[in-house]
């Protein structure tokens, strides 16, 4: 094999480029109403990340030798490894990669804001909702990509969650000490193929600045060509497997003479309308595998990447905190939900996790909660749970659950240092374990794992390396939108209580039988009060 040039982490190395910054004018479209895409700031990177998530976490359910994977091998050791050494004459690469906003030895990420999306709007939609739902229709026809504005202003899409974002990140920037380049939000969708749906997500994620057309990219003589990352094999792929047939196993989109693209990430610093700057990343995982494997790329992949390089760089005996907010696409945090989350662990070094009140969106649709029963219903469901479960529980420092669709943690509570990187005592390591242990998990356990979110908040409190605590911040609010007819609200209920049900059990048998509370740091007051609520 001739020898190639190593990945050089910029975006002018001459024959090859381990990422490629794109110009705004290589857009050619015109930008969403209220996004500037030609400051200077606003240049779109574009990475395909050949790691896969079995090389992020270890995988109990596959042959790693078997299948030639390497474990560990994270973000920065992407071009680390005996293919690549291959690949480039023998030679190691001589710079570790660096997603865009830590690049710089200076540049820190303080506050990780992870947004999972699946088929919600994105922008550029028409005025005709679907009965009974908060859904907004997109027009395919339409002459402007007009009605981001409109759209931001309700639940149930990407632009509501991105401008409730945006309004944090002002009040983060007047009442606090984060800047704005201190705070970095990521938005993962969970499959190429899945994420338009009866919308066009894609295009109005571009007129954004935040994609570029994969396929005008991977053509003959694209980007992807000219930045020297298309070998005769990767040509092959693109051209003669479609969509339909793509998999793990044979994948349409690969680079560097066969190398899998299991995520295509976009970074660019979006500008809309007044509010500071956001520093935006857009994860395209190329297959769909669901919320839990999104989430592993969230936590294992970006998060972890994130504060790994940056307490590499960190003085000897200073830890740099990283706080992870989780969001669902279309829920709406007020203007200061997040600024509150993040400011109840700063004030608390024992608090690992917290969550806020999340509502039903009233000011949308007003009728249904008067009118339909299953709204009335679940705004109630909230307004007691929060009120009464979440205060009591807030109170002991253990809140049964964290939902997923809008809460924070301290990264170092869910990987403590002290551990390792790849530890399985790590508290955040059962939370992924329906993917991967999955197919060697009995019953039980894959009934549990359907409440997730329930395990992890008693994998944090039973941690044996802090005496961690989980708040319950009640000024913190979120709006969302909730199913509205009897056939989404059991389909929802069904999971959710199956899963409630045995994580329950779970937490009684780890909690109290096993005498996990009892080894954690805790004072004796406050593992009483743990067990007293436990039973």
């Amino acid at each position: 094999m001739a020898q190639r040039q190593h990945p050089h982490i910029h975006p002018n190395h001459g024959g090859y480029s381990s990422y490629i910054d794109i110009d705004p004018l290589y857009l050619g479209r015109k930008g969403v109403q209220g996004f500037d895409l030609t400051k200077e700031n606003s240049r779109l990177r574009y990475t395909p990340i050949t790691v896969s998530q079995e090389e992020l976490v270890y995988h109990k359910n596959i042959n790693y030798e078997e299948r030639g994977i390497t474990f560990p091998r994270f973000l920065d050791q992407m071009f680390d490894s005996p293919f690549y050494s291959e690949y480039f004459g023998g030679y190691p690469a001589p710079a570790p990669y660096r997603v865009k906003f830590i690049e710089n030895p200076k540049s820190k990420v303080k506050v990780f804001i992870g947004v999972t999306m699946y088929q919600e709007p994105c922008g550029g939609l028409d005025d005709i909702r679907k009965a009974g739902t908060t859904f907004i229709r997109m027009n395919p026809g339409a002459d402007r990509p007009e009605g981001f504005a409109e759209q931001a202003k309700e639940s149930g899409g990407v632009p509501g969650t991105l401008v409730g974002i945006l309004q944090n990140i002002r009040k983060f920037v007047d009442q606090t000490k984060y800047n704005w380049d201190e705070i970095c939000v990521c938005l993962l969708a969970d499959g190429r193929t899945r994420i338009d749906g009866r919308f066009n997500n894609l295009v109005a994620l571009q007129r954004m600045g935040i994609y570029v057309d994969l396929e005008e990219m991977y053509r003959e003589n694209g980007l992807m060509d000219i930045h020297g990352r298309i070998q005769p094999i990767d040509r092959y792929n693109f051209d003669n497997i479609d969509d339909k047939r793509a998999s793990r196993t044979q994948p349409r989109f690969t680079v560097d003479n066969g190398q899998t693209v299991y995520v295509h990430l976009f970074e660019n610093v979006i500008n809309y309308e007044n509010y500071p700057p956001l520093q935006m990343m857009f994860a395209l995982k190329e297959f769909n595998a669901g919320k839990l494997d999104t989430h592993l790329w969230f936590f294992e992949g970006f998060a972890h990447h994130i504060y790994r390089v940056m307490n590499e760089r960190a003085p000897p005996g200073v830890n740099e905190e990283l706080y992870c907010v989780c969001l669902d696409a279309g829920t709406r945090p007020e203007e200061t939900a997040i600024v509150k989350l993040i400011n109840a662990m700063d004030k608390d070094r024992n608090v690992a996790g917290c969550c806020g009140e999340i509502t039903v969106d009233k000011a949308l649709a007003p009728k249904n909660v008067f009118y339909n029963w299953y709204v009335a219903s679940q705004d109630f469901e909230y307004k007691v749970g929060n009120c009464l479960d979440k205060a009591f529980e807030s109170v002991c420092g253990y809140i049964s659950v964290l939902p997923g669709a809008f809460s924070a943690y301290r990264w170092s509570a869910l990987s403590p240092p002290e551990l390792g990187p790849t530890s399985d005592k790590r508290p955040i390591v059962p939370y992924f374990k329906s993917v991967t242990h999955g197919g060697v998990i009995n019953p039980f356990y894959g009934n549990m794992y359907l409440a997730e979110d329930r395990i992890l908040a008693l994998e944090l409190v039973c941690s044996r390396t802090a005496a961690n605590t989980l708040k319950y911040v009640k000024n913190s609010v979120a709006v969302t939108d909730v199913p509205d007819s009897c056939a989404a609200l059991i389909k929802q209920r069904r999971r959710w209580m199956n899963g409630s049900f045995f994580a329950q059990i779970f937490a009684l048998w780890q909690g109290l039988l096993l005498f996990r509370i009892f080894t954690t740091r805790h004072s004796w007051f406050r593992k009483l009060i743990l067990m007293n609520e436990l039973l």
